[in-house]
């Protein structure tokens, strides 16, 4: 799933994603790297700014899913760039005896998510420390990025290649993605009804 939405935000955004080395705080967490590739092969990649992600439930973890800003961008004055650091934290069931994490849709969906706001933190080009990434962003806008990755998971372009059977490899089956659209639509009228009678 990792490697399918990093080269989402790859294509999308034209950037690398790459292992980072860094300490963490716990044997599951990973640590990367974004990077803009040079515009000649000679020339070293630029650093754009890295992230943890923490994605496995254990005990003493806070239950839910959530992404912070660890560092700002900051054009700090006679310093230098500062690049930003994220942090995208879920609570996905762990591997078990050797099997890789299962995730079911609306894992998915979560990991689109709080990687959305990650990206939204991470990919700014405001140097301004107090309104770079995530800092200062006004509430009707804040969930904007993380819709539009959350929305990537019911494309059946981006879909089929990212799911998986854990035995087989096999795809989502498409008529099984046709019935789960058809239940998340359903009602959805009546959804907009409710929200904009409650105005």
């Amino acid at each position: 799933m990792l490697d399918g939405l990093f080269r989402i935000v790859e294509t999308l955004f034209e950037v690398r994603i790459r292992p980072d080395e860094a300490p963490v705080w716990h044997p599951s967490v990973r640590f990367f790297r974004i990077e803009r590739p040079a515009a000649s092969g000679d020339a070293p990649a630029e650093l754009i700014g890295q992230f943890y992600l923490d994605p496995h439930a254990r005990p003493g973890k806070r239950p839910g899913a959530w992404m912070d800003g660890t560092r700002d961008r900051w054009a700090r004055p006679g310093a230098g760039l500062q690049t930003p650091v994220a942090h995208p934290v879920c609570n996905f069931a762990p591997p078990l005896d050797g099997r890789p994490a299962l995730l079911t849709h609306d894992d998915v969906q979560t990991l689109f998510h709080e990687f959305g706001h990650g990206l939204h933190h991470l990919l700014t080009r405001v140097d301004d420390l107090g309104v770079s990434g995530i800092s200062g962003v006004e509430w009707d806008a804040v969930e904007l990025p993380s819709q539009f990755m959350e929305n990537l998971c019911w494309e059946w372009e981006v879909l089929q290649r990212l799911s998986g059977h854990v035995d087989s490899g096999e795809p989502l089956p498409r008529a099984l993605f046709d019935r789960m659209l058809a239940a998340k639509n359903f009602h959805s009228g009546l959804q907009m009804l409710r929200r904009w009678s409650s105005r």
